[in-house]
């Protein structure tokens, strides 16, 4: 019998019932591990796996993450899986820790393992090539080298899984703030960030109010250059040119060496620096045609190409650009000491999560021998001692370059240069690529020019591909988030058996001033009362409204299927619990609410009467919670007991069991009349006070918006 079947793990976008966080499964029978009952093919496994993992991952996580469970146990299958899945995650760079498994004893008997995921592509790869590596090292002992092949495979499959690095460096901030946020489009990439009304949409760093007119413009480099030069700023002189006739003779009347390039293109993609040669423009040309609408032939700038961050009018970053250079040692060729910067980086990346480029000549050989020329240098000359020596004339992927930090270097006066650009270009965050044969003196002082300049910079620049980092990501999401600030309306969860009435709750908020958006257990979806076309997968209903900008709060009913199929939010503000009776109530549901109770950031709202039940079979309560009780005059032990313990209480007293009040301490506060209430109706007006409190509303605030809900339903 095959060790293993094809399998594809399920990705869950948000907590679930394994795991409280985004995560990837698997689920396997009894059948699928038969194999691993014999001792000797255990041990094999496990041998292989080891030395494996020890190339794949030298920084030894693997076997850390392997000291805090039992691989030898029943679930031994699953938690070799998760934990490779796992430390392939880690070597790519993700700080992935959790997993899960969770036995059914069936008949058939049925494990299943869950591991954390930053993105659920990556999860699904790291399952993918778990089992690959699980099937490698099940069979026959092997030796390192056919080892180190199959790790290496595995983590080379591993990084493929990985995002455009641009986009990657903003969802790591955005997680590392606890901003709530999702991927909107692939392709672009495209984020939402925010829930409800405080949604904001970015395009990687370009956010959605960027003018589009602004946007236009400055996507052309035509354009863009033209409204700079009216300014007054140093911009080198270019034509736009329609064939390859045209971009010779341009070039002609700019004056030798010229750059050819895209007009409306990025990243490098099409771009000829320094021709000298009339020969070389028709290439040059059919080169950039393949990346471009139109082509700029440009006067070739001679110096360094930095980066320039501006975000909010302020020069936050400059980076000396990814230009592949080496040292000079006074004894080693060019050649050599290329080969021994490439072996020090290799060595670096067996620790490194982000590993370093290696410098690649062959893919600008004709440019790097050009470029050394100009320095009276070849691949085989020897610099002297401390001599910079660059290979290229610009950046570009693929070359080995690594990006510099000097924006403590940078010259007063181009400071002032930047901040004129970006009152020209009034956008939020702009990357300014500006050349120059010194950053640290004047652009009055020194050859120098703006290449271009960027609505939508590559914030990885500052982060990555460097040895000297700046935390840009950071700085840029406090310009649509400032600190402190969450990016959340306000959100109650309420988890229950069966649907609760909690129309008085929504209109409350509705009183107070907010838009509530309403997602039912049917499926059924209100906003503002109002009812919207559902999803037809009655699971997507959450997802519908968590990131709709007309919503300003958010109610949901939720029951234990939605953690099966895994939730689309990581928090709320409050969380409320209606228990079934104790004969009804599923495990299903017990994970659940102690999943939905972990997720809180505010107060748990419960019935006084399952605290004991709560506490015995889900676990303590974390924080003082508001507890509620549909009995007038509740058990006073049971009553006291609670309140010694923080918690609050809102209940009728026997003494006025129509007058609803919260208690605090020795302290009762009014809520509203229940006067006249129907059964039902009444439950309803008291989930609503104590929904409103969970949320964080006064009592004073509670009791107005109640009477205002009351009085406008009638």
């Amino acid at each position: 019998m095959a060790f293993l079947p094809e399998a594809e793990a399920k990705a869950f976008r948000g907590p679930n019932l394994l795991l409280p966080c985004p995560s990837s499964m698997l689920e396997f029978s009894e059948h699928d591990w038969p194999l691993l009952e014999d001792p000797k093919r255990r041990a094999t496994l496990t041998r292989n796996l080891r030395e494996a993992l020890r190339i794949a991952d030298p920084a030894g996580r693997w076997e850390e993450l392997a000291g805090k469970r039992d691989i030898g146990s029943k679930q031994y299958l699953g938690n070799l899986l998760a934990l490779i899945a796992l430390g392939l995650q880690a070597r790519v760079g993700r700080a992935v820790l959790r997993w899960a498994i969770h036995s059914d004893p069936g008949p058939p008997a049925r494990v299943m393992v869950a591991w954390e995921h930053f993105l659920p592509s990556e999860g699904v790869a790291a399952g993918r090539q778990s089992l690959a590596l699980l099937r490698a090292c099940a069979g026959k002992r092997l030796g390192k080298a056919k080892l180190a092949e199959h790790a290496e495979a595995a983590v080379a499959a591993q990084r493929e899984s990985l995002p455009d690095p641009v986009a990657d460096v903003i969802m790591e901030g955005m997680a590392a703030r606890g901003l709530p946020w999702r991927v909107f489009n692939h392709e672009w990439p495209m984020f939402e960030v925010g829930t409800g009304c405080r949604r904001q949409r970015l395009m990687t760093s370009m956010p959605d109010s960027q003018g589009h007119i602004d946007r236009m413009v400055f996507r052309n480099k035509y354009l863009s250059a033209a409204l700079l030069r009216e300014a007054g700023l140093p911009m080198p002189r270019h034509e736009l040119v329609v064939n390859a006739e045209q971009a010779a003779l341009a070039a002609e009347r700019i004056g030798y060496p010229v750059v050819v390039k895209p007009v409306d293109s990025g990243r490098s993609r099409g771009v000829t620096v320094n021709i000298t040669d009339p020969a070389a423009i028709p290439g040059a040309y059919d080169f950039a045609s393949e990346f471009g609408s139109a082509v700029l032939v440009e006067r070739f700038i001679p110096g360094l190409p930095y980066r320039i961050l501006i975000l909010d009018g302020e020069v936050v970053a400059t980076a000396l650009r990814g230009v592949p250079g080496v040292t000079g040692d006074g004894v080693h060729r060019v050649s050599e000491l290329i080969e021994l910067e490439n072996a020090r980086r290799a060595e670096e990346n067996l620790t490194l999560s982000q590993p370093l480029p290696l410098i690649n000549i062959a893919v600008f050989e004709e440019e790097c021998a050009r470029r050394l020329k100009e320095q009276g240098l070849s691949l085989e000359a020897v610099p002297e001692d401390g001599q910079e020596v660059w290979l290229a004339h610009h950046a570009q992927r693929g070359r080995g370059g690594l990006n510099l930090d000097v924006t403590d270097e940078i010259h007063p006066d181009h400071f002032a240069l930047a901040k004129q650009i970006s009152k020209i270009m009034r956008c939020p965050a702009i990357g300014i690529d500006f050349i120059t044969e010194d950053i640290r003196r004047s652009f009055r002082e020194v050859a120098c020019g703006i290449n271009e300049v960027n609505i939508e910079p590559a914030l990885n620049l500052h982060m990555r591909m460097t040895r000297t980092p700046r935390d840009v990501v950071a700085r840029f999401l406090e310009t649509r988030f400032p600190a402190g600030d969450a990016g959340r309306v306000p959100l109650i969860a309420v988890l229950g058996a069966e649907a609760a009435p909690l129309e008085p709750l929504c209109h409350a908020l509705a009183c107070s001033g907010l838009r509530v958006g309403f997602a039912a257990q049917d499926g059924a979806v209100t906003i503002g009362g109002a009812p919207q076309l559902a999803p037809v997968d009655a699971g997507q209903r959450i997802e519908s409204l968590l990131f709709d900008p007309r919503v300003e709060a958010q109610v949901f009913e939720l029951t234990a299927r939605d953690f099966g199929h895994g939730l689309s939010f990581d928090r709320c503000g409050a969380s409320l619990y209606l228990l079934p009776s104790e004969e009804a109530i599923t495990g299903d549901f017990l994970l659940a609410a102690k999943l939905l109770s972990r997720m809180t950031a505010g107060p748990l709202v419960l019935p006084l009467e399952v605290v004991e039940f709560w506490q015995r079979n889900i676990g303590p309560l974390p924080r003082p919670a508001i507890l509620f009780s549909e009995v007038a005059g509740p058990d006073s032990s049971v009553l006291a007991k609670a309140l010694s313990q923080g918690h609050s209480i809102i209940a009728c007293p026997s003494t006025a069991p129509e007058a609803l009040a919260v208690i605090r301490g020795r302290n009762a506060e009014r809520l509203m009349n229940l006067a006249g209430l129907a059964p039902t109706a009444r439950r309803g007006w008291l989930l609503a006070a104590a929904g409103l409190l969970g949320l964080g509303f006064a009592p004073g605030e509670a009791r107005q918006w109640l009477d205002a809900a009351r009085g406008s339903t009638g």
